[in-house]
């Protein structure tokens, strides 16, 4: 979707909020979280056209990462779960270690999703901190 059909789709929202909450059936929660879910598919949408025109870090077919030599392993998908409640998917460089079990994934490295566990880092950073304030 572009940005422009956004534009107009939001004028269509607020019309909708405006007159649900104008009749009684709605009330202010239900508009911000109408509104919420309209920013996240924006966030959404934007997010995965970033993330899809990131360069892969390296174009190398065999190559030496942390002193254990990798050979290219075809591509991969890698998904994460991202802040606006969506999954990105994205098509990415796989490495094998030779020899050694494990391997490597540049792009995974590059956009700090090596660490994640499955989610965006700014979706990592919200469930740690959710998680450090439960008794």
């Amino acid at each position: 979707m572009k940005i422009e059909e956004f534009l107009s789709r939001s004028d269509i929202l607020v019309k909708e909020l405006s007159e649900g909450l104008d009749t009684g059936r709605l009330d202010l929660g239900q508009v911000e979280q109408g509104i919420l879910k309209f920013i996240n598919l924006i966030g959404q949408t934007l997010e995965e056209r970033v993330v899809q025109r990131i360069q892969e870090p390296t174009q190398e077919n065999r190559l030496r990462v942390n002193g254990k030599v990798a050979a290219y392993d075809g591509r991969r998908a890698a998904r994460f779960l991202n802040r606006f409640g969506g999954q990105t998917s994205i098509p990415r460089r796989c490495y094998k270690y030779v020899d050694q079990p494990g391997g490597w994934y540049p792009l995974d490295e590059k956009l700090a999703l090596d660490k994640c566990l499955g989610y965006s880092p700014l979706m990592s950073y919200l469930l740690a901190s959710f998680g450090a304030s439960e008794p």
